[in-house]
């Protein structure tokens, strides 16, 4: 059964529900000792994170009452979760960068002392926000991989670009980073993690993922008119101001993401469609009467309307009519 994957079906992730929680939050934490510590910090010595106060303690309210309420059920894979997702909400709305260090300790210190005793502890410190996004990144693909595989596993499934580039975007960053520590062995990324990370997978499962990008396209109230005349036909054939879909293939022994331009119908063995009354065969130059009135009837009737239809049996009624008189006269 065909798909078409959009950026709505990204929401059916793995990593967007788990990061739903954080960014829904929590409320009821004002008795917590980090509610009135981190806010107080960020007020007066990170001024730039004042417009998302609320939101970080919100988030951090979620995962404390997971881990106070239901201790013996936490689920530590939430911690991962929870320093990339303040690092996706900090990072961005620093002037100074180099504070994030500064500001992801003071909140796991503010956390531990709030009653999660070395529950979380942040992933790095001491990061870059470039390499924290890429991190980040290969994360979120090691906790999605699952899901986009069976979603793109069918042979037909199409998506739109938003689609395809942001898997793509997942694809490029594994492939980097798997080329700099299995191949080229140098130390860009923290060979360790990633392979923590990716330690349950094939990396040709990985490697790879198919997809038939098709962007719908929407026509004029020129082309509609131009268009309408033609809807006789079971299947229009292509015209030349149609875009072409793009097989969208990465695997693992090259290509690298080409696009390769080719017609969906043909991509799914369907070279092309007849069109209504290509099979009709045309009508013969037959001597006798009665059989050219059929041939004409069996060309006609699959294309004319009731009405037509009628006025034909009429005139053929009113030509038998004239046969007989000539008969009777003589």
């Amino acid at each position: 059964m065909e798909t078409h994957l959009t950026e709505e079906n990204l929401k059916k992730l793995r990593s967007y529900y788990k990061y739903y929680y954080f960014e829904k939050g929590e409320s009821g934490c004002n008795h917590a000792l980090f509610y009135s510590d981190i806010r107080e910090e960020i007020e007066v010595h990170y001024r730039d994170l004042r417009n998302i106060s609320d939101k970080l303690i919100k988030g951090l309210c979620f995962i404390y009452n997971k881990k106070i309420n239901n201790p013996t059920k936490f689920d530590n894979e939430f911690c991962s979760y929870l320093y990339y997702w303040l690092g996706h909400n900090i990072f961005p709305n620093l002037s100074n960068k180099t504070l994030f260090s500064k500001i992801i300790t003071m909140i796991y210190q503010v956390l531990e002392l709030s009653g999660m005793h070395n529950v979380c502890q942040p992933i790095y410190k001491e990061i870059h926000e470039e390499t924290f996004n890429r991190y980040k990144l290969l994360f979120d693909y090691s906790q999605d991989h699952q899901n986009i595989k069976l979603s793109t596993s069918n042979a037909y499934t199409t998506c739109n670009q938003e689609y395809k580039k942001f898997i793509q975007n997942y694809i490029n960053t594994y492939r980097d980073a798997y080329s700099k520590c299995e191949i080229e062995r140098t130390n860009k990324y923290d060979c360790v993690y990633f392979n923590k990370l990716f330690e349950k997978y094939e990396h040709t499962d990985l490697n790879s993922f198919h997809c038939v990008q098709h962007n719908v396209q929407t026509h004029s109230a020129d082309e509609e008119e131009v268009i309408e005349p033609s809807r006789l036909s079971l299947s229009m054939p292509r015209t030349s101001s149609e875009t072409p879909d793009s097989v969208i293939y990465t695997n693992p022994k090259g290509n690298n993401g080409q696009i390769l331009n080719h017609n969906l119908h043909e991509y799914r063995g369907l070279a092309g469609r007849q069109v209504l009354g290509s099979h009709v065969p045309m009508p013969t130059d037959e001597t006798d009467e009665s059989g050219s009135t059929k041939t004409i009837m069996g060309s006609v009737v699959p294309v004319l309307g009731v009405s037509s239809f009628s006025l034909l049996l009429y005139k053929v009624n009113i030509n038998i009519v004239y046969i007989h008189r000539i008969v009777i006269y003589v």
